[in-house]
C-alpha cells in the first residue's frame, strides 16, 4: 500500500510535469504561429509594394522558417507522444513472483500470550502426513460405556464432547479431567459447531432438533433448540444468528439431499434440495469468504459444492 500511494504520487507528479511541457509547447507554437503572420503579412506587403527580388528573398525566408518551426513542431509532439508512466520491476521483486509462495507464508498462532509460528504449512493434501501427538482415556465416571462423537476445543483449552449412549455433552478441562455435563432431549450424533467463542451447536438426526448450548468455564446451560425439517446429520456456523444444517432428504435412504440455512429463530433463508445415487448421511463444510457450502455425500462417493447466498451449484 505504502508503495501505491508513492507510485500514486509519482504519477500526479508525472502528469504535472507533462502539463506543463504542454503549456510550454503551445507557447512556442503560438509564438512560431504569430511569426509565421508577422511573415504572412510582410508578404502581402512584398507582394503587392516590394520588387521581384524583394518577393523572392521573403518568400524564400519564409519558407526556411517554415521548414525549421515545421521540424520543430514535429520533434516536440514525438516527444510528447513517447511519454508513458509505467512500473518496472526490479529483478529481486521478478524472482520473488516466479518463486512458489508457499515457502514465503509463515503462519503465527497466538495462544495464551505466546506466538508460535509454523512454517511451510502451506502443503498439498496428497503430501501431508497425520502425527499422532497424544492419546487420553476421557470418562466420565457417571456414564455407561461413552460414545463420543463429536468434539470441539474451545480458545481456553476446554473440550466438548457429545457422547451418544448417554445423550450428554460433555466437557473436560486441556487436562482431560471431567468438569460438566448436559443432558440432551435425544441421542446426538457427530453433527456439531461452535458459535461464537462460547457456544455449540448440537445436532440430534432422528428427532430433526438442534440444540444450542452455552458453555462457561464451568457449568454448561441451554440457550434454546430448533426444529428442523428433516434429519439434521450436519452443521456449520454461518453467522452468530445463523447456521447451515444438511443430511437426506425425506428419508435416510432416498436419492435426494438437502442444505438449509436457517437462521436463531427457526426462520429458514434457503432451503436446496438436489439429487444424489444414494445417502445415509450429507455432511456440511462452510466457506463463508466465498460464500460456498460443500456436501459430502456418503452413499454417492461425492462433494457437491454450492452458492451458500443463492443456491447455484458449482460442481
Amino acid at each position: 500500500m505504502e508503495m501505491n500511494e508513492e507510485n500514486l504520487g509519482f504519477i500526479e507528479s508525472d502528469v504535472n510535469s507533462i502539463s506543463a511541457e504542454i503549456g510550454d509547447i503551445r507557447k512556442k507554437m503560438n509564438a512560431v504561429l504569430d511569426d509565421i503572420e508577422q511573415m504572412v503579412k510582410l508578404e502581402e506587403t512584398v507582394g503587392q509594394y516590394g520588387s521581384d527580388t524583394q518577393t523572392f528573398l521573403v518568400n524564400s525566408k519564409i519558407v526556411k522558417y517554415i521548414q525549421c518551426y515545421g521540424d520543430q513542431i514535429r520533434e516536440k509532439f514525438g516527444s510528447v507522444d513517447t511519454i508513458r508512466t509505467r512500473l518496472e520491476l526490479d529483478s529481486s521483486i521478478k524472482a520473488i513472483l516466479s518463486r512458489d509462495l508457499r515457502g514465503l507464508v509463515t503462519l503465527a498462532y497466538q495462544r495464551y500470550g505466546k506466538k508460535m509460528h509454523f512454517k511451510n504449512c502451506m502443503v498439498p493434501l496428497h503430501k501431508q502426513t497425520l502425527e499422532l501427538l497424544n492419546f487420553v482415556d476421557v470418562r466420565c465416571l457417571r456414564h455407561n460405556n461413552p460414545m463420543y462423537l463429536g468434539i470441539i476445543q474451545l480458545l481456553n483449552g476446554n473440550i466438548v464432547l457429545t457422547d451418544h449412549t448417554n445423550k450428554t455433552c460433555c466437557m473436560f478441562d486441556s487436562s482431560y479431567n471431567f468438569i460438566s455435563s448436559y443432558v440432551l432431549p435425544a441421542n446426538p450424533f457427530d453433527g456439531m459447531c461452535l458459535i461464537g467463542d462460547n457456544e455449540v451447536a448440537i445436532t440430534m438426526p432422528f428427532k430433526n432438533i438442534v440444540q444450542f448450548l452455552s458453555i462457561s468455564d464451568h457449568s454448561i446451560t441451554n440457550t434454546g433448540t430448533l426444529k428442523t425439517k428433516y434429519k439434521c446429520c450436519s452443521i456449520a456456523s454461518m453467522t452468530r444468528d445463523e447456521i447451515l444444517v444438511s443430511g437426506p432428504a425425506r428419508n435416510l435412504y432416498s436419492k435426494k439431499c438437502y442444505w438449509s440455512l436457517i437462521t436463531r429463530n427457526g426462520y429458514v433463508k434457503l432451503h436446496h434440495e438436489f439429487d444424489c445415487q444414494e445417502t445415509h448421511w450429507a455432511y456440511a463444510a462452510l466457506d463463508t469468504s466465498k460464500s460456498r457450502v460443500y456436501i459430502s455425500v456418503s452413499g454417492d462417493n461425492a462433494v457437491y459444492c454450492f452458492g451458500v447466498i443463492d443456491g447455484k451449484r458449482y460442481f
